[in-house]
């Protein structure tokens, strides 16, 4: 069984610091006196826990058992199969979102029967191990 795990660089930074700031924001706030309000209590866990868990969501594991490719998303909690047979993957390609979002390097799984696409954000440094890992499958 072969395994890699892919992310985007700039949206795991941009969490980051987001939660580092919601960190010092919190403390700030308490230290302050807002600790006594109600809506400080539901606000700061709340958004620590969505932030947290928008983290987790950027690591995509590939794995390939027994001619199947299997992502894995949210630490095992969301995995789809494909069949090698049945899909296409293309990947190493540059695309560019609209506004101030990062460029991304998706990796595109197509299946062949139903033409459905599925589509995993990536950054260009991932893909590059992405590349190494398909390429010995």
């Amino acid at each position: 069984m072969k395994k890699v795990i892919v992310w985007n660089w700039a949206y795991v930074v941009s969490i980051g610091l987001f939660l580092i700031f919601l960190i010092y924001w919190c403390q700030f706030a308490y230290t302050h006196g807002y600790g006594e309000q109600t809506s400080f209590w539901i606000f700061f866990p709340l958004m620590f826990l969505l932030s947290c868990l928008a983290l987790w969501g950027q690591f995509t594991t590939f794995q390939i058992r027994n001619k199947q490719l299997e992502v894995l998303s949210f630490g095992s909690l969301r995995k789809k199969s494909f069949d090698l047979k049945k899909v296409t993957v293309t990947f190493d390609k540059k695309v560019i979102i609209s506004g101030k979002s990062p460029n991304m390097y998706p990796i595109d799984i197509r299946d062949k029967q139903t033409n459905k696409l599925t589509r995993i954000n990536c950054g260009k440094r991932r893909t590059e191990a992405f590349k190494v890992f398909w390429k010995t499958r």
